[in-house]
This record gives structure tokens, C-alpha cells and sequence, in this order.
């Protein structure tokens, strides 16, 4: 059973709580279809300054997070200055979503919806993991989380002459981009990829990891221990993608058994079919 509580329910508890403040929680009676009871067993929060709603049941144990794209409230923030720096707005207590960014797939640029296009990505995939468009300096937001807490994000460049990717975090080691499906059924593969689309795609059947650019962290093998086999799918085009892959998979050989997976397109590249046949075929 599933420990995440879904994108609609995560909707709907936003949207019946839209009247929470930064820093602000509330309780909640959890009762769904698989989980009743008069006690009002889920806590609501609305994060005091990275823009984000969690929520948690003690009773059936589900918990989900909601980026909240509307930042008005967040400068409501008791006692909490902040500082500008272009389109960011950090806090002194962490990271804040790039303000004014947008999810609806609509108000994209033409490259963007042709970036994730190309990719296969669906609309309701980019909604469950809070991917958004900044129209201020035409770049995707793609955020990371650890324990239901936005850690930092990047910003994927997609005009002519920008950076490729701009990473904003306050913790390093766990700027790691997860795919939804992370539960470790017993004996369950894990697949390690370079960036955020190929761990959404290959993420649809097995769980996956992003490195989305930086070092190998003791926080992403940490993330990764309990899985037994484990399956190591970077770009190979070029010289430190080939080291890195090597050392990932030393390093994950104490927990389990390694493959390295080399193919000439990137995993976003390929179909579903695709996946689970190199997977499964390896």
C-alpha cells in the first residue's frame, strides 16, 4: 500500500485550507475511504517560508506535500526578513520557489512544452512533482524535497546561450530528485539517472534517483541502501559521466548487486516499453 497521499487529495486539503498563513497549522479529521475515525489525525502545515503545504496522518501514516505557485502570503511571514536576488526570494530560513512561476503547461514557452514533449512527460506528472515555468527569465523550476521540505531547486536554461542548469539549495547532500515510486518492496530494483524527466519517466516503474548534475552525496547513497539490485543509467557523453557512474556503483555494491547501463539516448528518450526491457532485460 502506497504511503503517499495523492495529488488530488493534496488539492483539495490546499484547497480547504487556503486560509492558512506562512508558519501556520491546523488539524484535521483523515476521514477517506481507507481511513476513518473521529479523531482529527492529520497535520496540516503551511511551511513558514518555503511555500509548500504538508501533510501527515499518524493513523494510516500517508503524507503528501502541495507547492503552493500563488506567493503572496509567504511575505506575511512573522519575523522573517528576506533578501532579493533577481527572480529568487530567499529567507533566512531556508529556500523559496522563484516567485510569479506558473504550471499551467499553456502559459509555457514553445520550448519548454517541447523540452518535457520530447520527453513524454504528461501534465499530470509535471503537476504531482511541482515542475513550473518562471516567465521572468524563461526557465522550468524543478524542486527537490527531503522529508516533505523543499531543500532547493533548479532551473533548467532552455534559450540560446544560457546556462543548462542553475541549482539553488540549502543542503547539498540532500538535493536529491526522487521519483513518487521509492517504496522498497522486498527485493525491489532502484535505477540511479542523471536529471528530473528521466526520473520522472523511468520513475513510472521503478524507483529512480536524479542526480540532476551535482557530486554523488553520502545523502543519495543513504537514500538508496535497502534496495538489492541497483541499476546505474547516466548519458555517457563524456569522460567524468563514465567516472562517476564507476564510483556510484562501488559504492552501492556494499548493498547490493550493480549494473551499469549504457544506451546512445538518454532514458527520457525512451518508450515505456523501452525501460522495462533494458530493466528487466539486463
Amino acid at each position: 500500500m502506497t504511503s503517499r497521499l495523492s495529488l488530488k487529495e493534496m488539492e483539495e486539503l490546499a484547497d480547504r485550507y487556503s486560509w492558512l498563513s506562512p508558519g501556520e497549522s491546523v488539524r484535521h479529521n483523515h476521514n477517506t475511504e481507507y481511513c476513518s475515525g473521529s479523531s482529527r489525525s492529520m497535520l496540516i502545515k503551511y511551511g513558514e517560508s518555503n511555500g509548500i503545504i504538508n501533510a501527515s496522518c499518524y493513523r494510516c501514516g500517508r503524507s503528501g506535500f502541495y507547492v503552493v505557485t500563488s506567493f503572496p502570503r509567504i511575505e506575511k511571514a512573522k519575523g522573517k526578513g528576506t533578501q532579493s536576488n533577481g527572480n529568487k526570494c530567499f529567507t533566512n530560513t531556508g529556500v523559496v520557489l522563484p516567485r510569479g512561476c506558473v504550471t499551467d503547461l499553456s502559459e509555457w514557452s514553445p520550448r519548454a512544452r517541447v523540452w518535457v514533449g520530447r520527453a513524454g512527460i504528461t501534465r499530470e506528472e509535471l503537476k504531482e512533482y511541482g515542475l513550473m515555468y518562471n516567465p521572468h527569465n524563461s526557465k522550468v523550476v524543478i524542486p527537490s524535497f527531503y522529508g516533505g521540505n523543499l531543500v532547493g531547486y533548479q532551473e533548467r536554461g532552455l534559450e540560446e546561450g544560457d546556462i543548462k542548469y542553475i541549482t539553488t539549495t540549502c543542503d547539498a547532500a540532500h538535493m536529491i530528485f526522487r521519483s513518487k515510486n521509492t517504496v522498497v518492496n522486498g527485493g525491489s530494483k532502484a535505477v540511479v539517472v542523471e536529471d528530473a524527466l528521466s526520473a520522472i519517466k523511468v520513475g513510472r516503474h521503478y524507483p529512480t534517483y536524479a542526480l540532476q548534475g551535482v557530486n554523488v552525496t553520502d545523502g543519495l547513497i543513504a537514500a538508496l541502501r535497502g534496495y538489492k539490485h541497483y541499476y546505474i543509467w547516466l548519458d555517457n557523453d563524456n569522460k567524468n559521466v563514465k567516472l562517476r557512474q564507476l564510483d556510484i556503483a562501488n559504492r552501492l555494491s556494499v548493498f547490493g548487486d550493480t549494473s551499469i547501463l549504457k544506451t546512445e539516448k538518454d532514458p527520457k528518450e525512451h518508450s515505456d516499453s523501452e525501460i522495462l526491457e533494458k530493466i528487466n532485460g539486463d
